[in-house]
């Protein structure tokens, strides 16, 4: 369980660092770490500033196509080439300058049957339904996925404007670390935003993923323990059942050190056979889970090598820590009693 969560925790990580790469051309990018959204206001104010350039707000709604519930995402088609790039499978992602006009990711697009010049409708939660041409087919990604309108197109149906994030550039001559901090003190009014470079933003989404995972593995800390309560019971009633074996082994010379050692490296190789058996399953069962979410945009597979060696490492302590019982017990056995056990 471990490591299946690991490789898709890793996978997505990648993919996620794969999109920011590919798809976001803006080197600045203005968010609302909560997920209420914000003022359109906020773009006001970073248009006025000379140091920063290509502002383009992106906003999304719920809508209903035919009975299902789906997502739209509004962008300033003014600047998206500036700030944002598209895979285009068919169609062209400028069409959706065009009022009404709508481009949609290849996997609702087979799921829906659309292709380009179809017509879906929408219903917006106003109630509007609102007849969409679709312009283009695009491949979704780990950041961008579903329909994607313009913002004209998007706020005559929204009851209130609230934009998601804002992405934009320095301005010509201006230096990234220069307009960054501009950018901020912009911010200074509206401090539950943060202005981010790219980096910063990609780093901002592997720290989130890692605490996701580690909330996880307390989870998970469960099934260890019981794992562990296992290995415990399991040398427990080996030690029972062999209890004239022991006598005999000590009456021969064995000391009680070495009566430990041979429990400990029992409970050793039980929990190691565990990992690796576990390890194996893990990453397979990881990778066809990743595997099936390629259409969803999650395309890249990553394999956590040195978290994996770090499981291997854990599952040995572990047998260390479980076999301190039974190793006691065994070297504690009566010799004479032992050995004249039936």
């Amino acid at each position: 369980l471990v490591t299946a969560v690991a490789v898709i925790t890793a996978s997505l990580e990648a993919s996620i660092n794969q999109s920011i790469d590919g798809t976001v051309r803006a080197q600045l990018v203005v968010l609302d770490e909560g997920s209420g959204g914000f003022s359109p206001e906020v773009a006001t104010t970073l248009r006025q500033d000379p140091k920063l350039a290509d502002i383009s707000e992106i906003r999304g709604t719920d809508v209903l196509v035919g009975d299902i519930a789906t997502g739209v995402t509004g962008f300033d088609t003014g600047n998206i080439g500036r700030v944002l790039t598209f895979s285009m499978t068919a169609g062209s992602a400028a069409s959706i300058a065009t009022n009404n006009t709508t481009i949609v990711d290849s996997t609702e697009a087979a799921s829906e049957n659309l292709h380009v010049g179809s017509t879906v409708t929408m219903t917006f939660a106003n109630g509007d339904k609102v007849n969409m041409s679709v312009g283009g087919i695009y491949t979704p990604d780990a950041l961008i996925s579903g329909f994607l309108v313009s913002l004209d197109t998007l706020n005559p149906h929204l009851t209130t404007a609230r934009d998601a994030d804002i992405a934009l550039n320095p301005a010509p001559g201006v230096s990234l670390p220069t307009a960054q901090a501009s950018l901020l003190n912009d911010l200074r009014a509206y401090p539950q935003l943060s202005g981010l470079t790219r980096t910063q933003y990609k780093n901002l989404i592997s720290a989130g993923l890692n605490t996701f995972l580690n909330l996880i593995y307390v989870l998970l800390g469960l099934a260890i323990f019981i794992a562990v309560v296992g290995i415990v019971n399991t040398l427990a009633l080996s030690v029972l059942e062999r209890t004239r074996e022991l006598g005999l082994l000590r009456a021969v010379g064995m000391t009680r050190g070495q009566t430990r050692e041979m429990v400990a490296w029992e409970s050793v190789i039980i929990a190691l056979l565990g990992a690796v058996l576990g390890l194996a399953v893990g990453s397979g069962l990881g990778i066809a889970l990743v595997s099936a979410l390629h259409s969803d945009g999650i395309s890249q597979t990553a394999v956590p090598g040195n978290n994996l060696i770090l499981y291997a490492v854990a599952a040995g302590l572990f047998g260390i820590v479980a076999a301190i019982f039974p190793a006691i017990r065994a070297s504690r056995v009566d010799i004479l009693r032992a050995v004249t056990t039936e």
